[in-house]
């Protein structure tokens, strides 16, 4: 899927798709929407349906360093012409956008970045940045602040259909991916890596619930900031009702870092059973007089 971000002064696309055909056809289309063609194009990952037709885009393209390496390595396959007919084979859509061709074009991205770049395109703010994802290394987000989900909301509300498809993933029925769509809007879920200025806020309210010290929070979120621990805290700035959320980011979160399954412990019972945890067994900490309850998440 390629899109295309429009501001007052100027405009970027998302992706350079298979082919310079594939980008001829997104053109056209932006140009009959009276859109001009895009001053930037913003790369999210290196795979081919994403960058092959990057030699065909308008304007200067935007890619993270990891996602030139990738290329570069796909460049050195491409010299075999071989390479394109094996291609052809595993993907019937690549053999339809290269049906005839021997040979491709890839290239590099005109503009590298290492962490993340902001563009401001007037009145409309993209930021781009790398993040941890488990379908490529090089994943990019493109985060449009001014309209967080709200245009995508409304496309698919005034689209008549039964099940909506997002890339990569199984097909959704409308109604459960509006539903889903429109929590995310309602709520705001960090983790403390992304804003470390609300350590000592947190770490204060934990101890109203808890009655744990401050000082053994504050000493668990600095060992988690200083990246010498992977089990982080994760934050809701927002709303009530948010704890299955934050509980699927947490083990969405190790999950991507390789730490799987999770296991917790708690007195509750009842309550995690709801949100895909199985209770495991009894154990007992050091120095605790009690024995509680552990639940694992697969």
């Amino acid at each position: 899927m390629l899109a295309y971000v429009k501001g007052d002064r100027l405009s970027l696309a998302i992706d350079a798709g298979y082919s310079s055909l594939h980008m001829k056809d997104f053109y056209e289309a932006i140009e009959a929407a009276d859109f001009r063609k895009p001053d930037f194009t913003a790369i999210t990952h290196w795979h081919y349906d994403h960058t092959f037709g990057m030699h065909a885009i308008k304007g200067v393209s935007i890619a993270h360093k990891k996602t030139n390496e990738f290329l570069r390595s796909q460049q050195e396959k491409a010299e075999d012409p071989s390479y394109i007919e094996i291609l052809k084979n595993e993907d019937e859509h690549f053999r339809k956008k290269y049906c005839g061709q021997k040979e491709l074009n890839i290239v590099l991205s005109d503009f590298e970045f290492s962490d993340e770049i902001t563009l401001n395109l007037g009145n409309v703010t993209a930021r781009i940045f790398h993040t941890v994802s488990p379908h490529s290394e090089d994943t990019t987000c493109i985060y449009i602040p001014e309209e967080k989900l709200a245009s995508l909301i409304r496309t698919i509300d005034s689209t008549d259909c039964e099940y909506c498809v997002l890339s990569h993933c199984e097909p959704m029925k409308k109604e459960h991916l509006l539903e889903y769509l429109k929590n995310m809007t309602s709520y705001t879920y960090v983790t403390l890596r992304e804003r470390p200025e609300l350590k000592e806020k947190a770490a204060a309210w934990f101890h109203s619930k808890w009655n744990v010290p401050e000082d053994a929070y504050l000493a668990c979120m600095d060992m988690y900031l200083a990246h010498k621990t992977e089990y982080g805290w994760y934050l809701c700035l927002d709303q009530e009702e948010i704890a299955g959320r934050l509980l699927e980011l947490a083990v969405d979160d190790l999950r991507i870092k390789g730490i799987t399954p999770v296991y917790l412990i708690t007195d509750h019972q009842g309550f995690y059973e709801r949100y895909g945890w199985e209770f495991l067994c009894m154990v007992q900490g050091d120095d605790e007089p009690d024995m509680t309850r552990m639940y694992i998440h697969k």
